[in-house]
């Protein structure tokens, strides 16, 4: 059984439309929509999709993407026991042959936990981060900032992220993070590494579960000849207007993963967050200054 979790938080129109895309198809066996306790009356509107394909249930708190994914995950598997569960944002596209052929695969492939397919924009171009390696120290430092960024890939040739031109587009890519927009895993997996941490309110929860389920050495898939459209950040950019806030959300969940996850020293992670600072400032300098061009 395949469980998809829809996870909505002020953005009810998309969770409707997506629902109403993924209802008709036959590879999913139920669909569950957590709303994250909206402000804007999304739970009101998404119980109109109430069937039996489709539950619809309500967090009591906005907890954020780790938690609110693990209340739809933990009532998925007290009522309905499923061997799949699929993690979905409201704001992407996907076929149900590509869900399918991410099935067949996990069933085929008992060391994989994790699989998706390739990212891609609205325009169906494939997006740089459809997956990346799963992050050092040095490469969260050197993530701080876009000019920090440039300077590792030009000069360094140095990037977390894989290069589509340069993998085998006929067998499934094993990389080191996968997006959290859209996946499909193993539940008996999930649950094995305790599910998404929940210290994470918002971004780093790939990282963190990727590195959970190496640990266990477990691997995460991508499939070259699948692929799903992500309309970007929509879901986020409505919950979350203020940049500088995302800006701090996005440090805080770095440093679980940095002082949890990598055990790193106190005084790396206050290095991390004065380069993180000059970072935040120094982009927020450039995008000023490109707008104006």
């Amino acid at each position: 059984m395949l469980v998809a979790i829809v996870l909505n938080y002020n953005d009810f129109q998309s969770t409707i439309q997506f629902i109403t895309n993924i209802k008709k198809y036959n590879a999913i066996d139920k669909i569950i929509a957590v709303d994250n306790c909206s402000s804007d009356g999304s739970y009101g509107k998404l119980k109109i999709l109430c069937d039996e394909k489709i539950d619809v249930i309500v967090t009591p708190y906005n907890g954020g993407y780790a938690k609110g994914n693990n209340f739809g995950i933990k009532y998925a598997e007290k009522i309905y026991h499923p061997e799949y569960i699929m993690v979905a944002n409201p704001d992407i596209f996907v076929l149900e042959r590509t869900i399918t052929n991410l099935i067949n695969y996990l069933n085929n492939h008992e060391n994989v936990a994790l699989v998706s397919g390739i990212m891609c924009d609205k325009e169906g171009e494939i997006k740089k981060n459809f997956a990346l390696k799963l992050p050092n120290y040095i490469d969260i430092l050197i993530s701080c900032s876009i000019i920090t960024l440039i300077f590792s890939k030009l000069i360094l040739n140095k990037s977390i992220l894989y290069d589509f031109n340069d993998i085998n587009k006929n067998h499934g890519l094993n990389v080191g993070v996968v997006p959290g927009s859209f996946f499909i895993i193993k539940d008996k997996s999930i649950r094995e590494i305790n599910y998404f941490d929940e210290n994470t309110f918002l971004y780093c929860e790939e990282y963190i579960l990727s590195y959970k389920l190496k640990m266990r050495n477990m691997e995460l898939h991508i499939l070259p000849t699948e692929k799903y459209i992500h309309y970007h950040s929509v879901s986020i950019d409505k919950s979350i207007k203020s940049w500088i806030r995302k800006q701090k959300i996005n440090e805080k969940s770095h440093i679980v993963f940095l002082r949890d996850y990598l055990k790193l020293s106190e005084v790396k992670i206050m290095i991390y967050r004065i380069i993180n600072k000059i970072g935040i400032y120094s982009n927020y300098i450039i995008f000023k200054l490109f707008r104006k061009i």
